[in-house]
């Protein structure tokens, strides 16, 4: 398992871990998946393991917008979110990124955005819940397995 302090990491590292959780966080929810999953944990501390750095690497080169976007489009909670208006672009990545299970820090590095408290703030007053009453990524992952009234 990666240290938390992800900045220590170089770039290539840190696109490899980013993009496995994306991967991990996108496939979880799908039944049948398991062994996916255990392939990929697998893949996963290999790669970590072998890792080099590579002064060549350039971590923005990746789109992460883009999948970040793919997530809220294909991500059936974070769809109905996107459709009524209440959040912004940024804030639905940032749920994407939570859902996934990326830190407030990751999102920032693949994103360049810093204030990821601010928008875990925004999010839960959008969602009605006291500022760091709840943990966001919890929060998340609760409404969207609670049926829909």
């Amino acid at each position: 398992m990666p240290p938390k302090n992800i900045s220590s990491y170089s770039d290539r590292a840190i696109a490899l871990i980013v993009l496995s959780k994306m991967l991990y966080g996108m496939t979880a929810a799908s039944s049948g998946s398991e062994e996916l999953r255990a392939e990929h944990r697998r893949l996963l501390n290999e790669s970590l393991v072998s890792l080099s750095p590579d002064p060549e690497f350039d971590l923005s080169s990746i789109p992460w917008d883009n999948l970040l976007d793919s997530i809220v489009r294909c991500h059936p909670y974070i769809c109905v979110q996107a459709d009524t208006g209440l959040f912004t672009l940024r804030e639905l990545r940032y749920m994407a990124a939570i859902i996934c299970g990326l830190s407030g820090k990751e999102f920032g590095i693949i994103t360049g955005y810093r204030s990821h408290y601010n928008l875990s703030w925004s999010i839960r007053q959008k969602l009605n819940q006291p500022p760091g009453s709840y943990n966001l990524r919890t929060l998340l992952h609760d409404l969207y397995e609670k049926p829909q009234t």
